[in-house]
């Protein structure tokens, strides 16, 4: 009870005004009929109460701003307490607040400084959020709403709740009791709801788009008289006593003709639609209908935008292998995917062991004026890592290398490619000499006819082809196939020599 007699003490320190919007009630639930817990309620309310000073203009500037989706239901529409207000929902921003007065008639000054309460959301989405708290530290000195509804139902005792309505917000009604062009006296009024008057104003203005854009060529007929050279035209036109030139005239003009009355039409239609509608005018309309138009065209270019960002996209991946061509990037990995992985399906791969012997005829670098060319040759093939010979210094145009390293090849991918590089190694980087480019089909085929039809290998003519280098120069290589089970007992052959005593 001392809680609870303390709560109040906070809370309820007479503020002149409050204001909440229907939105405070969270949840967008329908609950049955019984009992509500304080749980389900403060689920509903988890907003707190703030106080703060406001002068009267400010008070109406929020309430006019609340009303701006009136009549789509939203949650700002502002209730009050300590003064009534009358509004006009159809009239401009700013504009809506027809009077605003307190709860005894007296009209509330703009100048008038009142100290209001509402929610902390309230005030922190709008322009009072600047404004001076009362009674109040920081805004975290707020109390919960749920604690305001649980006092007032301690208040209210065994009696029931029973809110009704007082007066304190009403709608302004018009002159002659509708807002469109057209007077009660018109018998074509329609007075149905304005979700309704919207689909016939879409269902009048569609047809009438349409029409305006068969008809739009029409109206660029150009109407100047054509004169053509006698005995172009069918006697007949001579015969009524019209000059050639007139006769095209009349002919551009049947054209144009159409096109104007269906302008024509058109407007009427709009027109006599909006009229019939009580709550529709034809500036709201130019409004609404400027706005769709700024609309459509502000998403027609994020449209283009989207589909030129996609078709860029698509032909950076269509030519993705002449551009790499193109920038000297294809013998580059820059993702390890293949779409078998993608579905589990098993590759072919196998391991080759590349051999080099030696380079000859290489062009100097294009960094190196007065020292030879340190060369070394670098390997890229698919999911390999790059692999490297050591550098041999001051080589010049030539060097014999005599290494050989060893690749993972894909028989299911034969247009994959290897790139041998000749390179020199200087200062602070190294640059490309020359390049060899061989798919595995065509490592395959070097297979067959320097690893696997030859039972012994040596650093000679007849184990290696000779193969012409881009843009200038010859390599030496030779394939040949990896016994990994050979492989595996040379391994621990070595391993029992390393345990053998010096």
């Amino acid at each position: 009870m001392q809680q609870l007699e303390h709560v109040e003490r906070l809370l309820f320190q007479r503020t002149e005004v409050a204001l909440i919007n229907g939105g405070t009630i969270r949840g967008d639930k329908v609950f049955a009929a019984g009992d509500l817990s304080k749980e389900t309620i403060t689920e509903l309310h988890p907003n707190s109460i703030v106080k703060i000073y406001a002068t009267g203009a400010e008070i109406r500037k929020y309430i006019d701003d609340s009303l701006s989706c009136y009549d789509k239901m939203c949650g700002n529409f502002v209730n009050c307490a300590g003064v009534r207000y009358t509004f006009d929902p159809t009239a401009q921003s700013g504009q809506r607040v027809r009077t605003l007065t307190f709860d005894d008639g007296q009209p509330v000054g703009d100048d008038s400084r009142l100290t209001v309460a509402l929610t902390d959301y309230m005030l922190s989405n709008s322009d009072l959020a600047k404004n001076r708290l009362y009674n109040m530290v920081t805004v975290n000195d707020a109390i919960p709403l749920v604690q305001a509804l649980f006092a007032a139902v301690a208040d209210a005792g065994s009696s029931c709740i029973s809110p009704k309505l007082d007066g304190r917000i009403t709608v302004a009604k018009s002159s002659n009791g509708r807002h469109g062009i057209v007077y009660d006296k018109w018998p074509f009024r329609l007075d149905i709801d304005a979700e309704y008057q919207d689909w016939i104003l879409v269902a009048a203005t569609r047809p009438s788009m349409a029409l305006g854009t068969m008809l739009f060529p029409l109206l660029h007929v150009q109407l100047e008289p054509v004169v053509h050279p006698p005995g172009f035209l069918h006697p007949a036109f001579s015969a009524c006593g019209l000059p050639h030139g007139h006769v095209m005239s009349m002919a551009k003009a049947y054209g144009a003709y159409p096109a104007s009355a269906a302008t024509y039409l058109n407007v009427f239609i709009l027109v006599f639609t909006i009229g019939v509608l009580p709550d529709w005018t034809v500036n709201e309309f130019c409004v609404y209908f400027v706005g769709f138009v700024d609309w459509v065209l502000i998403h027609t270019a994020k449209l283009i935008t989207s589909f030129s960002i996609l078709f860029a996209f698509y032909v950076v991946f269509r030519f993705r292998h002449r551009i790499a061509i193109a920038t000297g990037l294809e013998h580059i990995t820059l993702i390890r995917f293949n779409w078998r992985d993608l579905f589990g399906l098993r590759s072919r791969q196998r391991p080759i062991e590349v051999f080099i012997w030696k380079v000859e005829g290489l062009q100097s670098a294009s960094s190196k004026f007065t020292k030879p060319n340190d060369l070394f040759v670098e390997c890229h093939m698919g999911y390999n890592e790059p692999m490297r010979t050591r550098v041999h210094n001051n080589a010049g145009s030539e060097a014999v290398i005599r290494e050989s390293f060893q690749l993972n090849i894909d028989e299911n991918s034969p247009d994959t490619l290897m790139t041998l590089l000749a390179k020199d190694q200087s200062l602070l980087t190294n640059s490309e000499i020359a390049r060899l480019t061989l798919s595995t089909r065509e490592l395959c085929g070097i297979e067959d006819q320097t690893g696997k039809r030859r039972s012994t290998f040596s650093y000679d003519e007849d184990s290696f082809l000779e193969l012409s280098l881009s843009p200038s120069g010859k390599i030496w290589i030779a394939v040949a196939p990896v016994d990994e089970a050979a492989e595996e007992e040379r391994s621990l052959l070595l391993q029992e020599d390393s345990l053998l005593p010096c």
